[in-house]
């Protein structure tokens, strides 16, 4: 079985340097992925995620950052990417989970949603 471990650091961070210990002590094979040389494309016949010039190909992925300060372009793009990567195999924490943890006004409504007490808490732009 083969894990692609993805984030945004060209260096495996402590976080995933635990993920690949763990890897190797359950016999796992593992590939890391920096999120920003990942792309995706869609032809007429499928969908492929490239890691450079190289089809990506795995068992599962975990998804540990996208970056910090990411602009909305960017946010979404890898998101894209994500999403077309969760076409061919399990991505652990998916994309749509992703929107809404990166978002604290999201992840309200959906905790209320679900019945879960929030504090009072309002969203403006005035």
């Amino acid at each position: 079985m083969k894990i692609l471990l993805i984030h945004y650091k060209t260096n495996p961070p402590w976080s995933v340097n635990e993920l690949i210990r763990a890897c190797n002590v359950l016999g796992l094979r593992y590939e890391y992925l920096k999120i920003g040389e990942l792309d995706a494309i869609i032809t007429d016949k499928e969908i492929i995620v490239k890691h450079h010039t190289n089809k990506i190909n795995g068992d599962g992925a975990i998804v540990r950052s996208l970056g910090l300060k990411l602009g909305i372009d960017l946010f979404m793009k890898r998101i894209g990417v994500l999403e077309a990567l969760a076409q061919s195999m399990p991505v652990m924490n998916s994309p749509e989970s992703i929107t809404y943890t990166r978002d604290k006004w999201r992840s309200l409504l959906r905790l209320v949603k679900h019945g879960v007490p929030v504090p009072p808490t309002m969203i403006t732009e005035n």
